[in-house]
């Protein structure tokens, strides 16, 4: 599956997000369903895709939406929080693995 580039970090994005939103315990189906070595991004990873000069969405990566990405970091010591970066302004928050938001996966350059 064809994805873009960040020659910075050397990660493949996904071309597209996943189409609709999903809970946290679905988006690892998700990530293998696209093929080896995609893979759910962590949150630095996702954050490091933010653009503060840019809003709605808040990247330069073309297909992001403008709403929440889930990325594979948990809270330390919670087995019910998850990281998620805020793709209209950039905002890094916390949510419960019930919410549903997008999914965009990455994989090493090989």
């Amino acid at each position: 599956k064809l994805g873009y580039l960040d020659r910075e970090t050397g990660l493949i994005w996904e071309k597209n997000s996943c189409p609709g939103k999903v809970t946290w315990k679905d988006v690892n189906d998700y990530a293998q369903s696209l093929g080896e070595g995609w893979r759910l991004p962590s949150i630095s990873e996702l954050f490091g895709i933010v653009d503060y000069t840019r809003h709605k969405p808040a990247t330069s990566l073309p297909g992001v939406k403008s709403s929440s990405y889930w990325s594979s970091t948990s809270y330390a010591g919670s087995t019910i929080f998850v990281w998620h970066v805020n793709f209209i302004c950039g905002n890094v928050s916390g949510s419960d693995k019930s919410f549903t938001y997008n999914v965009r996966c990455v994989r090493d350059k090989k």
